[in-house]
Parts: structure tokens; sequence; C-alpha cells
């Protein structure tokens, strides 16, 4: 997963399962390996992981990984794993592939981006799910694309934000924006209010500045700041 997320992860799964899980990032391996013996590594050692993708995705440590990869494994910002051709992205997915290989594994892929627009980066995304998922037929055959459909729907299941709201109640649901009166005035921040604000603001900077890429500096920071 992201570099930024590790840390509250860790949190998570220690208080809503009990699950004592290790970080492991590009800081943090190297004090993990301490101390244990020729044939171990830390993914070995330890039973529970929550990994750095930035850290994992190396060709030096992506076979390790892979070798005593445990049968269930969550990817989360898995759309970050398929986007573009940057060699990190292809790394992430090349990792990601190797894992999805093994039918008895169980992979948990989370993201709320699943299709951004790139039908290229949706279309690896589904292949793993499936290989038969890989690309949509390229032919005017209709049983072609009906089975592939039909292998989709397997997978797949869309809800659109009327769905929600019919069967949820969209008064309960969804908050309605508020409209600003003509006589709404501008408000300057000042004293407490705005060190609080400038220092939030340096925070997010500072762990965007840490992300790997562009795209992935501006998740960190509009995450954090949210």
């Amino acid at each position: 997963m992201p570099p930024h997320l590790v840390d509250q992860w860790v949190r998570e799964l220690a208080e809503k399962f009990d699950i004592d899980a290790v970080a492991v990032t590009s800081s943090r391996a190297r004090g993990l390996e301490r101390g244990l013996a020729l044939s171990e590594s830390i993914f070995s050692a330890y039973p529970y992981t929550v990994v750095s993708l930035d850290y994992i995705k190396a060709d030096t440590r992506r076979d390790s990984f892979a070798d005593v990869c445990p049968g269930m494994v969550i990817v989360d910002e898995a759309h970050t794993c398929v986007g573009g051709n940057e060699c990190g992205t292809q790394q992430r997915f090349a990792l990601l592939q190797r894992l999805a290989d093994d039918e008895s594994r169980h992979m948990l892929l989370l993201t709320a981006t699943p299709h951004s627009g790139n039908q290229d980066a949706y279309a690896r995304l589904l292949s793993l799910l499936h290989v038969d998922l890989t690309s949509e037929p390229d032919t005017p055959d209709a049983n072609a694309l009906e089975r592939y459909r039909r292998r989709l729907a397997q997978h797949f299941v869309q809800r659109r934000r009327p769905d929600i709201m019919d069967n949820w109640g969209a008064e309960r649901a969804f908050a309605k924006p508020m409209k600003l009166p003509a006589s709404a005035a501008s408000y300057v921040l000042s004293g407490e209010s705005q060190t609080f604000q400038e220092d939030v603001l340096d925070y997010c900077v500072g762990v965007a500045t840490r992300s790997d890429g562009e795209r992935a500096r501006r998740l960190a920071f509009w995450a954090r700041w949210h």
C-alpha cells in the first residue's frame, strides 16, 4: 500500500482485529532484519506485515516476498498499481500479477477509483481477477462479447448514487450542499487559527514530498489535508 497509509493500517488492524502487524517500509526494514537468521527474511519471520508498495516493488525484494507471501493479501489504493507506463507502476503491477497467479491466494483489491477513464489501466486491474478479463474481445462476434460480459458479471457489481438514494433514503444518505447567501462575506484567518492552518499545510506538504512520483504526491497531499 502507499507509504503514507502503512501506519494507519497497523493501528486499524490492532484496534479492530487484534492483529499485531509489523510495518515494513524502506526506513524500517533494516531494523527489522537485525537478529534474523541468514535463512530468514522479514516476511518469513513476521506472520502479519503491512508493506509499503514502494519498498516491496523492487525486483530484489519482490521475489523474496512472493515466495513466502501469505494466502490473504489486501492491496489498498489498488488503482495506483495499474496506471500508466511509469517504472514504479509497472513494478507494482508485476508484483500483483505474480501474487494473483496463485489461484489459491485470496486478494482483496481496495480502491475508490476503479475506473479513472483510462481503459487500459482498468483492463489491467480486471486481469488480476481473472486472465479472461485482460481485455474485451476485439471482435463483432456477439457470442464472444456475451461470454466476456458474463465472466465480468461474476466479479463486477455497479451501484450508482440513485440506486443508493432509492434504497437508503436520500435525506439521510447524502448531505445537501449549502448555498451561500448573496450577503456572504469572506473570512480571513488570524492568530492561533492561522498558525494551526499553516502547521497542517506544512505537515501535508512534508508527507507529499516524501511520496514517490507526482501522482502519489498529489494523492498524499489531499488525503492528509482532508
